[in-house]
């Protein structure tokens, strides 16, 4: 279901006194991508066996330090479909130590598509999409290990659940909980989290023509919502109304990855299987207010709260790209291109921090990845 393009990839440039060195004990890449310089550290490298594919900082205040990585194994098999109990998936929950990644716990599950983090409660509730079909709720008990709070199923005909989001990016938008879900056969269903936080499924749309791979709500209005599918379609949603409020086919291939920015009310961001990032005016659908080739599907597109116009995305076969934008004008600042194998999982850490620290996860070499970033 993994689908890849080829890219190519930005010169590194070898620092001045070293092809090569380490630094303190941490690896330092010089990248030209534009000017001034910035400095990339690698501080800490795990291995997290299966597959990895998906990483989320906690947003919870006294919880910041904890990061989860969700990933997706599928068991060998000579048939060329997977049934169900042959994806299999894990989640870990790290603690940030000394700059080091510390394992506290770990869950078997099913497959791991997607998961997000509650990103206002005053409780570490973590939502979860898997290879079953079903959302999931956990919380984060004292010991830091997950706890299931519901399980409900959102698909139908064994699709898969692909993405997800809350609907509570940012504060004072929303009357209520709900959570967005994506799947494998063009479905978008809509999940209400209730004051017993149980889960309760309100709604679902047949959306688009294959995988549905992406969705997100408007973080400024959470009656608006999005999907992205491989039928290359971008597709804005009213839970108001049944029809779609605006559909678009600027894409050159699979809609992959959506974010509505936090800090620009309209700006609407999109990446695709066709390798470039594009950012919208969400009033004004018809065309792209610009688009930058990333060498690499776009797979998904992350910011920080206190870090204006500044994104980083997941480029598949051609590493993780920072991304600025100006004017609604795009530029890549920089990329960090010490994994191996697809670039799937990524995620700034929140809070203020002298250099931006991140995590990232590839798929194929199952690697887990913390960095920071920060002009030198």
């Amino acid at each position: 279901m993994f689908l890849t393009w080829g890219g190519g990839r930005d010169k590194l440039l070898q620092s001045p006194t070293s092809n090569s060195s380490f630094m303190a004990g941490i690896y330092v890449v010089l990248y030209q991508c534009s000017s001034p310089v910035m400095t990339i550290q690698t501080l800490d490298s795990w291995d997290t066996e299966y597959s990895a594919d998906t990483v989320e900082w906690c947003p919870t205040s006294g919880c910041l330090d904890i990061l989860a990585v969700g990933t997706y194994q599928v068991d060998q098999s000579a048939q060329e479909t997977f049934s169900g109990s042959q994806r299999r998936g894990r989640i870990y929950i790290h603690q940030l130590e000394d700059h080091k990644l510390v394992l506290k716990s770990q869950l078997e599950t099913a497959a791991i598509l997607d998961m997000r983090w509650h990103p206002r409660s005053e409780s570490s509730l973590l939502a979860v999409v898997d290879a079953l079909g079903f959302v999931t709720l956990f919380e984060l008990d004292d010991s830091l290990a997950l706890v299931v709070l519901h399980k409900l199923p959102v698909t139908k005909d064994e699709a898969l659940a692909l993405s997800l989001e809350w609907n509570c990016r940012k504060d004072g938008t929303r009357a209520e909980d709900l959570i967005a879900i994506s799947d494998s056969k063009g479905s978008i269903s809509i999940a209400r989290v209730n004051s017993n936080r149980s889960l309760e499924l309100i709604e679902s749309r047949k959306s688009h023509d294959y995988e549905a791979w992406i969705c997100a709500f408007n973080a400024w209005d959470s009656n608006v919502f999005y999907s992205g599918g491989d039928d290359a379609v971008l597709l804005g949603h009213d839970i108001r109304s049944p029809e779609p409020i605006f559909k678009c086919r600027e894409h050159g291939a699979g809609v992959t990855s959506l974010l509505s920015d936090l800090h620009r009310e309209h700006c609407l961001l999109s990446g695709s299987y066709d390798e470039s990032i594009y950012t919208w005016d969400s009033r004004n659908m018809k065309q792209s207010r610009d688009s930058l080739n990333l060498g690499g599907g776009v797979w998904r597109i992350k910011q920080k709260a206190t870090l204006a116009d500044i994104y980083v995305t997941a480029c598949m076969s051609n590493g993780f790209a920072l991304v600025q934008q100006i004017e609604s004008q795009l530029k890549v600042l920089d990329r960090y291109e010490e994994h191996t194998s697809l670039a799937y999982g990524v995620d700034f850490q929140v809070g203020p921090t002298s250099a931006d620290l991140l995590a990232t996860c590839s798929f194929y070499d199952h690697s887990l990845k913390l960095w920071t970033w920060k002009k030198s």
